[in-house]
């Protein structure tokens, strides 16, 4: 439907965004939805639309950021689709693994257990544990710091395989770069009570947040002078006030 509807009107923004949106959250396509927002951005939309453009666009490089090796630049498409990939198929295995295991107990703990069908179940599930292993092997030549990778095998090493210690020092691993992904996103960015008299450049900070959107949440002198307000008069405004 938005393929047609794209194809149809090339330039309506708000058809793009939806679409970008669309693939973001259903499709989990951030580097389709990037390129539809750029395509969007192109056709010189109105201020609100700027706006949410490029929001969207620093969360999703932000997002993408994150799921890459640190210092080593950005994934190309191929290698993110490779690495997507494999996660989907590290993941089946994983709930296969856990079935057979299941499968496994279940039949030892009767009475007169099947050992030809204990065997062969033990068969799969080494063959699903080395399939799991080897995913997660190409998963780590790949990128080495996902989040969602280490804590899916960590899960498994403790849960499945119980090895505490490998999974508890994996997931340990995955909470330490996600706190620092997060130190550096509240680092970066101030809020409403941050001060911003000292800085010559105009700076506002307009809230993201679903049930505040647009609102002016920090404003320095520089800013306030500049549009001719003070700056108690404009926190917790709509951004539209600054609009001409």
């Amino acid at each position: 439907m938005y393929f047609y509807g794209i194809k149809k009107f090339p330039n309506n923004t708000s058809l793009r965004i939806a679409y970008a949106f669309f693939l973001l959250d259903k499709m989990q396509s951030r580097q389709q939805a990037l390129q539809e927002l750029s395509q969007a951005e192109q056709n010189k939309p109105p201020f609100d639309e700027q706006f949410i453009i490029h929001r969207y666009k620093k969360i999703i490089e932000d997002e993408i950021a994150e799921s890459q090796n640190e210092g080593q630049g950005g994934l190309d498409v191929v290698s993110e689709i490779a690495f997507q990939n494999h996660l989907r198929s590290c993941q089946a295995n994983i709930e296969k693994s856990a079935l057979l295991h299941m499968e496994f107990w279940s039949q030892l703990s009767e009475d007169n257990p099947d050992l030809g069908k204990l065997n062969e179940i033990g068969s799969k599930i080494n063959s699903s544990v080395h399939n799991v292993e080897e995913h997660w092997n190409k998963l780590q030549k790949i990128n080495q710091h996902n989040t969602k990778a280490m804590r899916l095998y960590g899960k498994f090493l403790i849960e499945i395989i119980n090895d505490k210690e490998a999974g508890d020092g994996l997931l340990e691993k995955a909470r330490t770069i996600m706190n620092v992904n997060t130190n550096k996103k509240t680092g970066n960015f101030g809020g409403a009570g941050d001060d911003y008299t000292n800085d010559a450049i105009p700076t506002v900070h307009v809230s993201g947040d679903t049930e505040k959107f647009g609102v002016i949440t920090g404003i320095n002198l520089a800013a306030a002078s500049l549009f001719g307000y003070n700056k108690t008069e404009l926190i917790n405004r709509k951004v539209n006030v600054l609009m001409p």
